[in-house]
């Protein structure tokens, strides 16, 4: 590709003016040509973005080539995405106002690192003692810390890598860009999980009893609080223990003995329930869901019904960037809320921006992010009767203890197929979410008050807050016509209106439609926190027959 323009002569070609290409590229005019060519007039060799985009394009041509797909790659290796060196982070062609611009082709340029939100935390990545491995370094925050990853800046969920409190950690360094992050959960605000116990868990192979079981358990700082109901053992139970660090395709030896919390005495069925002061590895194998439940009996000494301790609230970021064996590039987008409770499953999925209708969605596994596997969940039954370019996807599954224990190792991923991309256009792992609370909005016309409105406008929001921090993701379809606004209002309950918090025009993706996403990250004044906090906030989007609003939603935490 080149931008010098050339009278003359078939030997030519090759060179003719394509300037028009620096207005295809977001800040294009920061750099013009030399953002693809190491000349700064055009022409001859290319830096490593011009080697990415001729890879698009192949030559003279008018084909758009940024998306989201490439402003995800590191064309220069140097830590930073092509969309964030120029000021479009999410590769949707609208650059962030005033954004540091640099060179995606050159690994000196690059822009200034700035403190995570957890600013009492300083990180470091050196390489390890091999290729492939970098070690992490971190100082500050309360003592434990969760070690996060995810592969592009696309993805809006990080996913927990492990728990430490030695300041330090070696990772795998296998993926051609992995981004890092380390979370202070040292001082953690309720954090629910949940349990199933069963005899299908007890390893090596299961076991056939009529026995179950529940737990409902909250980590706030260094207490554990426990409630676990179980029924039908073969026997009186012998022991309880809380035990750990093991994923759900491990054994591993006692945390927590629970037989002072057993009312005075085993039986066939009972309740344990109390709380505990948890030391820093005890709380790191929970929050790492590497803790479970095991009731023994008699019959069954090595454990008659066991059951993994899993995070509630769980997530999911799909993009065509995280689909395998290879990235798809597109504009696809999608997202999920994921409750987990006992061996219930609660989903709500939103997508948007396929190259076509869906033809099928997923939930698979067991797989970590590079792998693929088969089909866990059939999605079709949730998708409102049909799937389409932007849909939602609302249902709860009883999971089988296969599919319960792919989903709570980390070993499942949601895949949205299309005709053009039929083994998956876009794709998001489940995530468990853990120091952070997750929150939905479900928008409908007949949530607006005092007046309900009969319209077939829905949405769909996924919120999480951590500390100031809120992100946001909101799909909406259906409307009577383009929107003409949208905001999040409050202090107010469902039943009341209030004036606006939060304008979201700017996370809009440059207009409204009568279906769209709307998303993005705000920091939140202490007002504006404590008014999310308290599920004082609602979600509400305007148009022009609506002008007090088509449809609406309560920002809450899922129950």
């Amino acid at each position: 590709m080149a931008c010098i323009l050339v009278s003359s002569g078939a030997a030519t070609l090759d060179l003719q003016a394509r300037g028009f290409r620096v207005g295809m590229i977001p800040n294009g005019n920061a750099f013009r040509c030399s953002t693809c060519h190491f000349n700064p007039k055009g022409g001859g060799s290319r830096t490593s973005f011009g080697q990415d985009v001729f890879s698009i394009v192949g030559g003279p041509s008018n084909q758009a080539f940024w998306d989201a797909t490439l402003a995800a790659l590191d064309s220069d290796g140097d830590g930073f995405s092509n969309g964030v060196e120029l000021g479009d982070p999410d590769g949707d062609g609208v650059a962030d106002p005033g954004a540091e611009v640099t060179h995606p082709g050159d690994p000196d340029s690059k822009p200034q690192i700035i403190e995570p939100p957890l600013e009492d935390i300083n990180m470091t990545i050196e390489k390890g003692d091999d290729d492939a491995a970098i070690m992490l370094r971190w100082q500050g925050g309360s003592g434990l810390a969760q070690v996060e990853a995810k592969n592009s800046l696309a993805d809006s969920i990080w996913r927990g890598v492990s728990v430490s409190s030695d300041g330090e950690m070696a990772v795998e360094n296998t993926a051609p860009v992995r981004l890092y992050q380390v979370r202070d959960v040292g001082a953690l605000v309720a954090t629910e999980f949940t349990a199933h116990l069963s005899g299908a868990a007890v390893l090596p192979d299961g076991l056939e009893t009529g026995a179950s079981g529940s737990g409902q358990l909250t980590i706030e700082n260094d207490t554990l609080t426990f409630s676990v109901d179980y029924q039908g053992l073969s026997g009186p139970a012998t022991a309880a223990h809380i035990h750990g660090p093991a994923n759900t395709q491990e054994n591993a030896g006692v945390l927590v003995n629970l037989e002072p919390f057993n009312g005075g005495a085993f039986s066939s069925a009972g309740t344990l329930a109390g709380s505990v002061e948890l030391s820093g590895e005890q709380k790191a194998a929970l929050l790492m869901g590497h803790a479970y439940v095991n009731i023994h009996t008699a019959a069954n000494p090595g454990g008659e019904i066991r059951g993994q301790i899993a995070p509630v609230f769980m997530a999911s970021s799909m993009n065509g960037g995280s689909a395998r064996p290879a990235a798809i590039r597109g504009s696809g987008r999608g997202s999920g809320a994921l409750i987990l409770r006992g061996n219930e499953l609660d989903i709500q999925l939103e997508y948007g921006a396929l190259s076509g209708a869906a033809t099928a969605a997923h939930i698979h596994g067991p797989a970590s992010v590079d792998e693929t596997g088969g089909v866990l969940v059939n999605l079709e039954p949730f998708n409102g009767g049909a799937f389409g370019q932007s849909g939602l996807v609302r249902g709860t599954v009883t999971l089988s203890q296969d599919v319960l224990s792919a989903i709570i190792d980390g070993q499942a991923y949601v895949n949205v197929h299309t005709a053009a991309n039929p083994s998956g256009e876009i794709r998001g792992q489940v995530v468990p979410q853990i120091g952070m609370t997750p929150m939905t909005s479900q928008l409908s016309g007949g949530n607006v008050v005092p007046t309900p409105v009969d319209s077939a406008g829905e949405g769909l929001g996924h919120f999480s807050l951590t500390g100031h921090q809120f992100q946001l993701a909101i799909r909406y379809q259906g409307l009577s016509g383009p929107a003409t606004a949208a905001h999040i209002h409050g202090a107010a309950d469902a039943e009341n209106n209030a004036g606006v918090v939060i304008n979201l025009e700017p996370y809009n993706g440059g207009g409204y439609e009568q279906a769209g996403l709307i998303a993005g990250t705000v920091t939140l004044t202490d007002e504006q926190r404590d008014a999310v906090a308290d599920g004082l906030t609602y979600v509400n989007i305007h148009t022009a027959a609506n002008p007090g609003g088509e449809i609406r939603g309560q920002i809450v935490i899922p129950r």
